[in-house]
């Protein structure tokens, strides 16, 4: 729980010690901007949900995202909730049946990626909040739309018909004709 830092940054930031390393390369440590809200429900999360798994903040070292809680007589008991897969599942299938067994975390985490990069969000920032060692592995992550494609093929010949266009080859120190 001590790893949400609100006075961080423009929204806080979160500081991922135990992200999944892909192949068992182990956690992948990073600091998470909280952009786009999640300052506010994490605020959310800790004032009313977490502390409703009992253990209380135990020193910040308590753990952010619990699947247990502890139970009446100590120790822990079984998983107190559903998974986050679990969670989300049963969501999908109630709310958007048609993407049922399609929509995951890990899907959302390519949406995510994909979604940063449309926005303009370079890929070694989508890495580092990935916790990707490697560009090829972010880029494997991104889907860029068709209309990114085209809007980004007009703009890079409209820079180029304009260097042509204003290139005045007989200005000073040009070289002229060849």
């Amino acid at each position: 729980m001590g790893d949400f830092y609100p006075e961080m940054g423009a929204h806080g930031v979160l500081h991922v010690r135990c992200g999944k390393g892909a192949g068992g390369s182990g956690p992948r440590q990073r600091l998470v901007p909280t952009v786009d809200g999640v300052d506010r429900l994490l605020a959310w999360w800790l004032a009313e949900v977490r502390p409703q798994f009992g253990d209380g903040p135990a020193g910040g070292r308590a753990v952010l995202l619990p699947s247990r809680r502890r139970a009446a007589g100590g120790g822990w008991c079984a998983a107190c909730a559903v998974t986050l897969r679990q969670g989300l599942a049963v969501a999908v299938g109630r709310w958007l049946p048609a993407w049922s067994g399609r929509l995951t975390p890990h899907s959302l985490r390519h949406y995510c990626a994909s979604h940063l990069y449309e926005r303009g969000v370079g890929l070694e920032a989508i890495g580092a909040l990935l916790g990707h060692v490697w560009l090829s592995t972010t880029a494997g992550y991104v889907h860029v739309p068709a209309e990114r494609i085209e809007r980004c093929w007009r703009e890079a010949n409209a820079r180029v018909a304009g260097r042509l266009l204003d290139a005045d080859p007989y200005a000073a120190g040009a070289a002229g004709p060849l």
